[in-house]
This record gives C-alpha cells, structure tokens and sequence, in this order.
C-alpha cells in the first residue's frame, strides 16, 4: 500500500463509515485503472456485505450480469 493511503487509513480507522467509503474510493480507482487497460470483467468477493460492492458498481455505471448456468448446477442436479 502507498504512504497516503496509510495515512488516509491512519487518519479515519475510528471511523467505520468513513473506512468504508475509502474503501469504495480505491475500489473504484483500481476498477477504472483496470478498464483503461482493457480488462472487461471483476469479479467481488462481497462476504455479504454487497451494499460496497452494489455503491462501486453504481458510481463505475457497470451493468451486472450473472449466469444463471453455474457450473456447479450440472454437478449438483446428478445428485438430486
């Protein structure tokens, strides 16, 4: 991690809501960092905590598409 993001994460740690939205902040930067380099897809780990996750993807304007055709499915209906 870079020296100002230490110090920005210094700065707000007794602050669960402001820590989050830093969060969000260098999420988004990553994520626009990595679609300037023409990477077209990210996947997130949300942890059930998807309310960060859904602020990203709305300041990004990312539409949001899941398959309905896990791979898992084919396994799983074998079994039942």
């Amino acid at each position: 991690m870079s020296e100002d993001l230490l110090r920005k994460i210094e700065e707000k740690k007794n602050n669960d809501e402001e820590i989050k939205q830093l969060g969000i902040e260098v999420v988004v930067d990553i994520c626009k960092k990595l679609m300037e380099k023409g990477i077209p897809y990210f996947h997130f780990y949300t942890l059930n905590l998807e309310k960060s996750v859904n602020e990203v993807l709305k300041i990004l304007d990312v539409k949001v598409s899941m398959s309905k055709d896990f791979p898992w499915k084919k396994v799983l209906n074998n079994y039942y």
